[in-house]
């Protein structure tokens, strides 16, 4: 314990060192370029911090006492570790390193996955990730996650909630299954098979607006397969089982190669939107700090147009 909390500051230690290293005050303050009374002032707290007298000094110049001399290469090691501890922080703020952990939805985590590592891989190639999948969010208050991405809203005031961008659910469907099925209002699904995101049941109601009128439709759906996974109903709804009612980033390969298309274009569900998630302190660890960085830059436009 530090008797009655007495600190010595690192400014002292180094004037110190000038004024023995120079041989004098006004070397010294040249060195330091300092004025020669702030040297005479750090030396002066230094010895009233330590209760020692570390120098003596006359009109032309400066030796150390025996207690100086005891202390001088303590002062050394100080200054060097300090340095040290300086030139390592530098570093790591250029090049961080270490363990990154995150949560998402098993859903997001796959553009995670596929769009965004690769990107922090090629900015930060020092960094490692961690990523648990899950429908339940992790409580960010436990230490052991970094960052997480949520979507809608966010319950916990006491985390930093920085909003990405947003998305909406779109009905998707097999090119021959949407040409057959001639869907144009969203009342139009009862004859036609459906996939659901369930996993007790596979009776939902599916809410949808019209983009241009507003106009709210809730239609109940009978399904003919439940799964509890947005990317499972996107495949299977591309092999042409059913129409699935999913976020278009979950949807944009499928539709990109063919495999889906858009039907009833006119009708989405409302937007929802999508924050990254992470505790105030966090910020000051630089790997951590580092990926965020590269989290707010990168994923808004991975998301893109995803709520049009």
């Amino acid at each position: 314990m530090i008797h009655k909390l007495r600190t010595i500051g690192f400014q002292e230690l180094s004037v110190f060192m000038a004024v023995v290293e120079q041989g004098g005050v006004t070397a010294a303050a040249s060195e330091l370029n300092i004025a020669k009374s702030a040297v005479s002032t750090q030396l002066s707290k230094l010895e009233d911090r330590l209760g020692l007298k570390l120098l003596n000094r006359s009109s032309r110049r400066v030796t150390l006492t025996p207690e100086g001399r005891r202390l001088l290469p303590r002062v050394e090691s100080l200054l060097a570790e300090g340095e040290r501890l300086l030139r390592e922080a530098a570093l790591e703020e250029s090049s961080p390193s270490g363990v990154v952990s995150m949560a998402a939805t098993p859903e997001f985590c796959e553009l995670v996955l596929t769009k965004f590592l690769p990107h922090l891989r090629s900015a930060l190639p020092e960094i490692r990730t961690v990523i648990k999948t899950a429908h339940n969010f992790e409580d960010l208050q436990d230490p052991s996650f970094d960052l997480a991405f949520r979507m809608n809203r966010v319950k916990d005031d006491r985390l930093v909630a920085r909003r990405l961008g947003s998305y909406r659910r779109f009905f998707y469907a097999a090119p021959a299954l949407a040409e057959s099925s001639e869907l144009e209002h969203p009342a139009d699904l009862a004859r036609v098979p459906c996939l659901v995101f369930a996993s007790d049941t596979l009776r939902r109601v599916w809410s949808a607006r019209h983009v241009d009128t507003g106009e709210r439709v809730d239609v109940e759906i009978n399904a003919a397969m439940g799964v509890q996974n947005f990317s499972t109903l996107a495949a299977m709804a591309a092999s042409g089982v059913g129409v699935c009612y999913v976020p278009n980033f979950v949807a944009r390969e499928h539709v990109e190669a063919g495999r889906l298309e858009r039907v009833m274009p006119d009708w989405s569900a409302k937007q929802s939107d999508v924050f990254l998630v992470y505790r105030p302190g966090v910020t000051r660890i630089a790997r951590v700090s580092a990926v965020l960085e590269q989290v707010n830059s990168a994923l808004p436009k991975l998301l893109g147009d995803v709520a049009r």
